[in-house]
């Protein structure tokens, strides 16, 4: 029959199945009908994400909505995988005969994935950091005392109404042209002077309601006409520059987070 999987067909459906014979209990009812429920829920979410008619497909859903939201992007694949599923849990019946039923394990794996990209977790408050915002006035002695005790690699420097970045790199350079025989002279030196050495880019923005999903692929994603890596993302209410930073997101944050 077309559209329906059967034990065969797709050996990455068989964990999740048990197939029914003729007779079932409560406890498989309540399972798979939690899954439709939990499946039909995020169809739902994905059908208002971008104003759907019913007639649009689930596939055709995933590619539409994902081109504005992270998260979707991110579970793309296992979205349609889990569509499969449910082609198998349903027979293609006028009254959607159940023949199979969701094992304990695939349901707490589909729930948490409907959970993620229903309600992804925001970068803030996860990431909030307090953050000194230096001036290019600033003393460069009070930037490398704040690397040292902060343990960061780079500090946060506004020019105008800009927010940049200065690295331990750009600092590096500077440094190296500022040899006076073996000696550095460094209490009248101003971050403004280091700045001149710092390279495009290491720097990107985003709002507080972004999700990590939009911070992975920042990161993911940085141009590569920027002469340096992304080295941190700042948090903004909207994610404009010239807004008060509100937090820090690091690469190595992401890791410590189930994505």
């Amino acid at each position: 029959m077309a559209g329906a999987l059967h034990p065969a067909d797709d050996g990455r459906l068989l964990p999740a199945l048990v197939w029914l014979g003729a007779m079932t209990n409560r406890a498989t009812e309540s399972r798979t009908e939690q899954f439709m429920m939990r499946f039909n829920e995020i169809e739902q979410h994905l059908r208002d994400s971008i104003d759907s008619k019913r007639n649009v497909s689930f596939g055709e859903l995933i590619g539409r909505a994902g081109d504005a939201n992270a998260a979707v992007r991110h579970y793309a694949r296992d979205l349609k995988e889990w569509a499969d599923l449910r082609n198998a849990v349903v027979h293609e019946h006028p009254k959607g005969r159940v023949i199979a039923e969701i094992t304990p394990d695939a349901l707490a794996e589909f729930e948490a994935i409907v959970d993620r990209v229903v309600a992804p977790p925001a970068v803030f408050p996860l990431f909030q950091r307090q953050i000194r915002v230096f001036t290019e006035r600033d003393l460069m002695i009070e930037a490398l005392r704040d690397l040292v005790t902060q343990h960061y690699s780079q500090v946060i420097v506004k020019r105008g109404d800009t927010l940049l970045l200065l690295s331990f790199a750009g600092i590096a350079r500077w440094l190296g042209t500022s040899l006076n025989g073996t000696s550095i002279e460094l209490n009248d030196a101003a971050i403004g002077d280091a700045m001149q050495h710092e390279e495009d880019g290491g720097i990107a923005f985003l709002g507080r309601g972004a999700s990590v999903y939009d911070a992975r692929e920042k990161f993911q994603t940085f141009p590569e006409r920027r002469k340096q890596r992304l080295r941190v993302i700042v948090i903004t209410e909207h994610g404009k520059p010239a807004e008060t930073p509100l937090g820090l997101i690091f690469a190595s944050d992401l890791v410590e987070v189930d994505l």
